[in-house]
């Protein structure tokens, strides 16, 4: 996968520490970011509402509350999400 810079990085895949997991929990609380969410897969009405569903980090992976689909893999790792600006680092700051 690469990062737009040129530089090719593999997927960060599970299973995740409970540091790592942590870190998702804090980025999917984060004010300054959409969230990682489940949109259903290609069947978006296996959720209640129908709509996009906020994500549940664990150690085997990012698990959607609705349909129960399991993501295993992140396109980047949980700390690489939570430095993309420095707004993170006050919010974390904050808690």
């Amino acid at each position: 996968m690469e990062d737009g810079g040129g530089v090719t990085r593999e997927p960060f895949t599970i299973p995740w520490s409970t540091a790592e997991v942590d870190m998702l929990n804090l980025y999917q609380a984060s004010p300054w970011y959409h969230p990682l969410t489940c949109n259903g897969g290609l069947l978006p009405s296996q959720h209640v509402h129908n709509h996009e569903v906020i994500m549940e980090p664990t150690a085997q992976g990012l698990r959607c509350p609705e349909c129960g689909r399991i993501q295993t893999w992140l396109p980047a790792g949980p700390g690489e999400l939570l430095r993309l600006s420095t707004a993170v680092d006050e919010y974390i700051d904050r808690l």
